[in-house]
């Protein structure tokens, strides 16, 4: 039998960097008790009384520095189950307005990674899967420059890669504050 399901909200931010809109992830420092070291998106666990939202743009400032107010959010993406930890995860895609200031929490995070999204797209996606109880659970695996995303961090990715009317709008906020698109293309202006 599955553990009871906990609630968690993450922020999937994005940025401009060297011209090309890039996906921000965040490695896990090694002392911490749930998935230490692993790569993730800036979340955790929602509060009682707290929206999904609100847990994400909380735990964003509090694990990278970034305010809620320099983040304008785009969409969000189904939910996604942490099989191991039982947190049901419910992703939000932002963008950050401007250059972001990171002031990591050391405590928590040990690395930002910024990944340019064109590069992300082209990653070769390898699936591996672990056994829980009697039922298989698969997931991708994207290995960027001695990287490795994988489990739920990995399903959210491949999520957030086939919503093309996110990707879109993403784009369209992009040509906005950057007037740049997702390809680093100047645009208009």
């Amino acid at each position: 039998m599955m553990k009871e399901v906990k609630k968690a909200a993450v922020l999937i931010p994005f940025t401009l960097k060297e011209g090309k809109l890039s996906i921000i992830l965040t490695v896990r420092e090694k002392n911490l008790n749930q998935h230490s070291g692993q790569i993730c998106f800036p979340g955790g666990k929602q509060e009682p009384g707290e929206t999904p939202l609100k847990t994400a743009l909380r735990e964003i400032e509090e694990e990278i520095g970034i305010k809620g107010e320099d983040i304008e959010v785009i969409g969000e993406i189904e939910e996604e189950m942490v099989y191991k930890t039982g947190y049901l995860v419910k992703p939000f895609v932002g963008l950050i307005k401007g250059k972001p200031d990171f002031k990591v929490n050391e405590k928590e995070v040990k690395e930002v990674i910024v990944i340019p999204l064109e590069d992300l797209k082209k990653i070769p996606v390898k699936i591996e899967s672990f056994k829980l109880g009697d039922k298989e659970i698969s997931y991708p695996v994207y290995n960027w420059q001695g990287y490795r995303i994988w489990g739920a961090t990995a399903r959210i990715v491949s999520k957030l890669l086939e919503r093309k009317d996110v990707l879109d709008e993403l784009n369209r906020r992009a040509h906005v504050y950057f007037g740049r698109d997702m390809e680093g293309h100047r645009t208009g202006g």
